[in-house]
């Protein structure tokens, strides 16, 4: 006897290759069969998923759930669990000087799995726009507490905003590719600068072509199809060399689209060239989880002349 049946759904799972109409029996809060048709009477309870989608629990590589640690924090069970998300990691809110205060009084109290990336500015996102002098970063204490804390820190984070693209340059990704690579973790670069500010085109160009040529395989490019002056897929669909040869590396590419970096018309002309996202992740905050962004499992869109 299981305890929960959901049948008559169409089951998606990449990572069994499955795209079809199964039913699902659960025992003690895990998967105990797949089958093509399993008796109603053989569960405690039953679910009727026809015309609806079952997958395992999505994951959002991509929000910012330091809920009460900075502004923009939204709980990670509100985007998580609540929105059938069972795991999010957090782009760095945080970085070395506010991340026991986001492990204490957020992580530990969601009941979603709660992974991130430690921002390379010292306290992350606890001021926007971060990262305006070498002076904000701290790479021992970085490097001291991601070995503390492995279990739930799996990368480095730099959002090459307008402070770090104009003042600090590309030295900025080599150190936080230095972290890195010391921790044996992956870096994300956050793509895209602020519209309040305004750089130089020749200073943008030289910034991502040597960001670009820092990157190696399991590192991410998020928000790879934003709008955004400082993105490595222009308005009219030119690319930087520099970037195929990026994803030949194997760097991967995440889309990230917070409603303010998502474009249509770059998407289209990214991928009519091969440039293909990995992974669909949302940036959710507490400014764009009740619209227009909401979760990986409901989302609407606004209209916009730049969408």
């Amino acid at each position: 006897m299981y305890e929960l049946l959901i049948k008559g759904g169409t089951v998606m799972d990449p990572a069994q290759e499955i795209h079809d109409q199964r039913d699902v029996a659960v025992n003690q809060g895990k998967i105990a069969i797949l089958s093509n048709d399993i008796a109603p009477g053989e569960a405690k309870k039953v679910i009727n998923a026809g015309g609806k989608i079952v997958t395992p629990g999505l994951i959002d590589i991509h929000a910012h759930v330091a809920d009460g640690i900075i502004d923009i924090g939204v709980a990670a069970d509100e985007v998580g669990v609540l929105s059938g998300v069972t795991a999010v990691c957090d782009a760095g809110s945080t970085g070395w000087a506010n991340f026991t205060g986001f492990k204490r009084y957020a992580i530990s109290q969601s009941r979603t799995d709660v992974f991130c990336f430690l921002n390379l500015c010292s306290t992350g996102l606890a001021a926007m726009p971060e990262l305006w002098s070498w002076h904000d970063i701290d790479t021992g204490a970085m490097l001291r507490t991601v070995e503390k804390n492995r279990d739930l820190i799996k990368g480095i984070k730099l959002r090459a905003i307008a402070s770090v693209v104009q003042t600090l340059g590309p030295d900025a990704v080599r150190i936080a590719k230095r972290v890195a690579t010391e921790a044996g973790l992956p870096m994300m670069v956050h793509l895209g600068i602020e519209p309040d500010f305004t750089v130089p085109e020749a200073t943008v160009s030289t910034f991502n072509r040597e960001m670009l040529s820092i990157l190696t395989e399991g590192d991410i490019l998020s928000h790879i199809f934003t709008w955004k002056a400082g993105g490595v897929i222009k308005p009219d669909g030119s690319v930087l060399p520099e970037l195929k040869e990026a994803i030949q590396r194997g760097v991967l590419l995440d889309v990230a689209q917070a409603d303010s970096h998502w474009s249509f018309e770059i998407a289209r002309r990214g991928i009519k060239q091969g440039i293909v996202p990995h992974t669909m992740s949302t940036d959710l905050t507490c400014t764009n989880f009740n619209g227009p962004v909401f979760s990986l499992l409901a989302s609407k869109r606004k209209t916009k002349q730049n969408n």
